[in-house]
């Protein structure tokens, strides 16, 4: 996690399998891992047919019953993704040419991040982009990653928010959160406070502990929501809830102006947006 400012802005750094490893409130590190959004790690090409059914069985004789037959060998999977890194490449690379969407993705980023090939900017931007035209919500969020910093690409942050825009509207909440961040700093995109709070309700609607801190943090000054103590309240308990400390040390601070029938409509709020995140969970 990072402040942008002590008190301010806050945005996560979150890792999806071979994110890109940067760093800036949008990127990711190498070393930590996020299960939410993990693909699987054995994708499946090959089709298993199955055993045709066993043939009727003759009554058998009173004196001696027949002899069973040995069962037929399961069939052999001849397709099975690699375990070994170093040869992933290679098996991705046909799926990704013939387009398949998620060896696309994985490829692309092993090559954004030198995982098991060469680290080459050049190679993983035509798979990252194909992958995000075709709609996957994470080649969306982890391509806009290249035109903020310019990798492979010439940077342009005004097309790192149209793609961020992209995953976000997907549902994709680290996308969300850091299109809140690029509207309330206006950037990329035109600066409104409005559309920022909007995206950090959305991220903070799916559990992330920055959005959440910093809806909270619109709440309490009244920057593009209605000035509201209460919601703010409710919003830094939910974040602190999740163990951060600048979220426990504001709400201190803010209930001490709640009154005590403001404070029970803040918790009962808190609770209710709590539950809803857990059944959106």
């Amino acid at each position: 996690m990072r402040k942008v400012a002590r008190g301010v802005w806050r945005v996560s750094i979150v890792v999806v399998p071979l994110a890109l490893a940067a760093a800036g409130y949008r990127f990711y590190q190498e070393t930590e891992h996020s299960p939410a959004l993990v693909l699987p790690e054995r994708h499946r090409y090959a089709v298993i047919v199955p055993l045709p059914p066993p043939p009727a069985r003759a009554l058998p004789e009173p004196a001696a019953p027949p002899a069973t037959a040995a069962p037929a060998p399961p069939p052999q999977r001849t397709d099975q993704e690699p375990s070994d890194p170093s040869q992933l490449a290679s098996w991705l690379e046909p799926r990704a040419a013939r387009g398949d969407v998620l060896a696309q993705y994985r490829l692309g980023m092993m090559y954004a991040l030198g995982k098991g090939v060469e680290k080459d900017y050049a190679r993983a931007e035509p798979l990252l982009r194909a992958a995000a035209e075709s709609g996957l919500a994470e080649a969306q969020y982890d391509y806009s990653v290249l035109w903020e910093k310019g990798l492979g690409v010439p940077q342009d942050s005004a097309r790192a928010a149209m793609w961020l825009g992209k995953a976000a509207t997907q549902g994709n909440a680290n996308a969300a959160l850091s299109l809140g961040y690029a509207f309330a700093q206006g950037d990329g995109v035109l600066r409104s406070m409005a559309d920022a709070a909007h995206w950090f309700r959305r991220a903070a609607e799916s559990g992330l502990v920055d959005a959440q801190y910093n809806l909270a943090y619109l709440y309490e000054h009244g920057e593009g929501v209605a000035r509201s103590e209460v919601d703010a309240y409710a919003w830094y308990s939910i974040a602190g809830a999740q163990g951060d400390e600048a979220a426990q040390q504001a709400a201190e601070r803010v209930v001490k102006s709640l009154s005590p029938s403001r404070l029970k409509a803040a918790q009962s709020l808190a609770s209710e947006l709590q539950g809803a995140i857990k059944s959106e969970r």
